[in-house]
């Protein structure tokens, strides 16, 4: 019996190992890199969704929908609404980290 809590103790140690992220010296030194590649993607996002409702807003004369399971929300908007913002806030957020991603390494060569 004791054996067998024994292995169950140490399966579990190595579970919890394994979940649980360890930093080593150095693995930091690109935190604030990601911090501004993360924030730049973030921005990117925000920016191209506040440009979608005001074309929205000028196109339809409404409102975007903020609930597509709204009743009064029709399927075509719903649809429509969805699509724009989903493929323009993905495309931004990958410009954004990917243009982040290489200023920030040009800027890393610059001072090597």
């Amino acid at each position: 019996m004791q054996n067998k809590l024994g292995r169950y103790a140490r399966d579990a140690k190595q579970r919890i190992r394994r979940k649980v992220p360890s930093f080593r010296p150095g693995e930091l030194e690109n935190a604030p890199e990601s911090i501004l590649i993360t924030g730049a993607a973030l921005a990117a996002g925000v920016l191209v969704r506040r440009s979608l409702v005001s074309v929205w807003k000028a196109w339809r004369g409404s409102e975007p929908p903020d609930n597509p399971a709204d009743p009064e929300v029709t399927w075509s908007d719903a649809l429509i609404w969805a699509a724009a913002v989903g493929t323009s806030v993905g495309v931004a957020r990958v410009l954004g980290r990917r243009g982040s991603t290489a200023l920030a390494r040009k800027y890393a060569r610059s001072k090597t």
